[in-house]
Protein backbone atom coordinates (compact mmCIF):
# COMPACT_ATOMS: atom_id res chain seq x y z
CA UNK A 1 0.00 0.00 0.00
CA UNK A 2 1.40 3.34 -1.02
CA UNK A 3 0.97 6.29 1.31
CA UNK A 4 1.47 9.76 -0.10
CA UNK A 5 1.10 13.19 1.40
CA UNK A 6 -0.29 14.76 -1.76
CA UNK A 7 -3.26 17.06 -1.18
CA UNK A 8 -6.62 15.84 -2.39
CA UNK A 9 -8.09 17.56 -5.44
CA UNK A 10 -10.73 20.19 -4.77
CA UNK A 11 -14.21 18.91 -5.46
CA UNK A 12 -16.50 21.34 -7.21
CA UNK A 13 -19.87 20.81 -8.88
CA UNK A 14 -19.25 19.33 -12.28
CA UNK A 15 -15.84 17.90 -11.43
CA UNK A 16 -15.61 14.52 -13.12
CA UNK A 17 -14.92 11.69 -10.72
CA UNK A 18 -13.69 8.28 -11.69
CA UNK A 19 -15.97 5.42 -10.63
CA UNK A 20 -14.77 3.06 -7.93
CA UNK A 21 -14.62 -0.54 -9.08
CA UNK A 22 -14.98 -3.15 -6.39
CA UNK A 23 -13.70 -6.69 -6.80
CA UNK A 24 -16.39 -9.29 -7.33
CA UNK A 25 -17.00 -11.79 -4.57
CA UNK A 26 -17.97 -15.41 -4.95
CA UNK A 27 -19.66 -15.54 -1.55
CA UNK A 28 -23.05 -13.94 -0.88
CA UNK A 29 -23.36 -11.35 1.89
CA UNK A 30 -24.37 -12.66 5.32
CA UNK A 31 -28.07 -12.46 6.23
CA UNK A 32 -29.30 -9.37 8.05
CA UNK A 33 -29.56 -9.51 11.82
CA UNK A 34 -32.83 -8.67 13.56
CA UNK A 35 -31.45 -5.26 14.58
CA UNK A 36 -30.51 -4.52 10.96
CA UNK A 37 -33.96 -5.61 9.77
CA UNK A 38 -35.64 -3.31 12.30
CA UNK A 39 -33.38 -0.40 11.30
CA UNK A 40 -34.13 -0.98 7.62
CA UNK A 41 -37.86 -1.06 8.35
CA UNK A 42 -37.67 2.23 10.29
CA UNK A 43 -35.74 3.89 7.46
CA UNK A 44 -38.21 2.57 4.90
CA UNK A 45 -41.09 4.00 6.95
CA UNK A 46 -39.35 7.38 7.17
CA UNK A 47 -38.75 7.52 3.43
CA UNK A 48 -42.17 6.21 2.41
CA UNK A 49 -44.72 7.40 4.96
CA UNK A 50 -48.04 5.56 4.78
CA UNK A 51 -50.58 7.34 2.63
CA UNK A 52 -53.74 8.15 4.51
CA UNK A 53 -56.72 9.44 2.56
CA UNK A 54 -57.86 12.93 3.53
CA UNK A 55 -60.82 13.07 5.86
CA UNK A 56 -63.78 14.69 4.17
CA UNK A 57 -66.89 15.80 5.99
CA UNK A 58 -70.11 14.71 4.38
CA UNK A 59 -72.50 17.61 3.84
CA UNK A 60 -75.72 17.66 5.79
CA UNK A 61 -78.71 16.26 4.00
CA UNK A 62 -81.17 19.00 3.23
CA UNK A 63 -84.55 18.88 1.66
CA UNK A 64 -85.63 20.97 -1.28
CA UNK A 65 -87.78 23.11 1.03
CA UNK A 66 -84.75 23.96 3.22
CA UNK A 67 -82.73 25.03 0.19
CA UNK A 68 -85.48 27.29 -1.19
CA UNK A 69 -86.06 29.05 2.12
Amino acid sequence: MEISNRPLPTLTPGTPTSPVTLPSSSTPPPPLTEAQKEAAKKLRDLVNPPVTPPVTATPEKTSLIDEVV
